[in-house]
């Protein structure tokens, strides 16, 4: 992000779908459909698009105009607080939205309820910089790369942070103390490892305001933005791709949205039709052993997978893979599957001839 900022450069959609590894596991930022050169041989400008994707787009992107480059700082705080907890702090920064509401007020009791439990104290403390409501007084990147958890060095196999809040460092102690002391207003699983790029559709009214995160329709084929409504830019929709760098069997271990099951092919298709009808899902099949699951994620915008079965010999591959919608959703809900397919379940290694018969699958 500074390397972009440093050159002029907004992005203006900064979300976990639109990140990804590389072999060395280094962070790359990707989908630039929707960036603009804010400042230009020394001159910079203010913003007036709205861009981005709800759960992650600062305030003053809905009220306009806006400068750049906090703007995209305050997308990399949800995205902290999504990596950190695995969960979103909000729908959108609206004051339709208590969830946000409570964290721009400073309502002590936001911090009783997740996402908010599973970070700890240092991480938060620099989240309630970057997350500050008040562009002016957000962290810049300078301040952020100075901060105590920025620069500490954490342990490679240290974990999730659990339940940081316990009975005796109460909400208030944790929180308010340092908020009484700002003089400022004050206001990120699966995710990092895909190739993201968007390609939105015509928005309708009734999707307008709702929080679309992606639209993946070809895990192979990489395209660039090319917004349906120019005007009007506040849903970005996402084709996601696996790491070309990375082998077939580092792609299928870091995915793990797949299972093995010990039933036939022809019984782990009934199955899972008798699951998704039980879970009120819509099917159809793309071709004889794939099939395009639809249902709905917790916002209600529209979440598309694809259930791809494959005959292993001994057992029965079944590769999940996101389609269309937010991938944090996407995650949950294969979870859920996986959980009405425990009965028939087999545990079971990663092996070469599975990860290159899913690296073919088609898209």
């Amino acid at each position: 992000m500074e390397y972009l900022h440093v050159r002029g450069v907004a992005h203006r959609d900064i979300k976990p779908e639109n990140l990804l590894l590389d072999e060395n596991d280094r962070l790359k930022i990707t989908d630039f459909g929707m960036a603009t050169l804010f400042r230009h041989q020394g001159k910079e400008r203010e913003l007036d698009r709205q861009c981005g994707t709800k759960p992650y787009m600062a305030p003053e992107v809905l009220l306009r105009p806006y400068s750049a480059e906090p703007a995209d700082i305050w997308s990399c705080g949800v995205v902290l607080v999504a990596l950190l907890a695995g969960e979103l702090p909000w729908d959108e920064p609206t004051f339709s939205c208590p969830e946000y509401t409570s964290w721009k007020d400073k309502d002590c009791r936001l911090f009783t309820t997740t996402p908010w439990t599973k970070i700890d104290n240092l991480a938060l403390s620099l989240l309630r910089k970057v997350l500050n409501t008040v562009p002016r007084h957000r962290a810049t990147i300078s301040q952020v790369k100075n901060h105590q958890w920025f620069t500490k060095n954490f342990q490679k196999n240290s974990g999730f942070v659990q339940n940081v809040c316990t009975e005796s460092m109460t909400p208030r102690k944790r929180v308010c103390s340092e908020l009484e002391r700002a003089n400022t207003a004050f206001s990120l699983e699966d995710i990092a490892h895909r190739l993201a790029y968007s390609q939105p559709e015509t928005p309708t009214p009734s999707v307008i305001n709702t929080a679309v995160c992606g639209d993946n329709m070809d895990l192979r084929v990489v395209s660039f933005s090319q917004p349906a409504q120019p005007e009007n830019l506040l849903l970005s929709q996402l084709t996601q791709g696996t790491q070309a760098s990375q082998t077939p069997l580092q792609r299928l271990v870091k995915r793990m949205t797949r299972i093995l099951v010990r039933t036939t092919l022809e019984d782990t298709l009934t199955h899972l039709e008798a699951l998704f009808n039980k879970m009120h899902y819509t099917y159809r099949y793309h071709t004889a052993h794939v099939m395009t699951v639809t249902t709905l994620d917790r916002r209600g915008a529209q979440l598309v997978l694809k259930a791809s079965v494959l005959d292993m010999g001994q057992n029965i591959l079944v590769d999940f893979r996101l389609s269309k919608g937010c991938g944090l959703d996407f995650k949950r809900h294969f979870l859920r599957i996986k959980e009405g397919l425990s009965h028939i379940i087999v545990k079971g290694p990663v092996t070469w001839n599975m990860a290159m018969a899913t690296n073919m699958l088609p898209a």
